[in-house]
């Protein structure tokens, strides 16, 4: 049972849905913001990883507002080598040693 459904029997509204097959859009990254973010952050303290030229193409709801919005989606080292999205990387980047190195 969906949420939406179980929601709207629950307030006797009627819910509709609409599947798009590409429901992610690419991501626009704005270089003007880019290169500011990057320079103010370097000047914290914060280091950048060297990202490949070709990156892995990967789905992100930050695509779409990036149509509507400059936008940027920044990476940078955390100090250690786990893959984002995973717990590994969730328990690192929660720890207050982290903030203190680099912030």
């Amino acid at each position: 049972m969906s949420f939406h459904y179980s929601l709207s029997s629950h307030v006797s509204v009627k819910v509709e849905c609409e599947w798009k097959p590409r429901p992610y859009y690419n991501m626009i990254n704005n270089r003007t913001l880019g290169e500011l973010y990057k320079a103010n952050a370097t000047n914290l303290g914060v280091r950048f990883s060297q990202v490949p030229t070709q990156l892995p193409v990967a789905s992100t709801d930050m695509g779409n507002v990036s149509y509507v919005v400059p936008s940027i989606h920044p990476c940078y080292e955390i100090g250690q080598t786990a893959v984002n999205h995973t717990r590994e990387f969730t328990a690192v980047a929660g720890k207050c040693v982290f903030y203190q190195q680099h912030w």
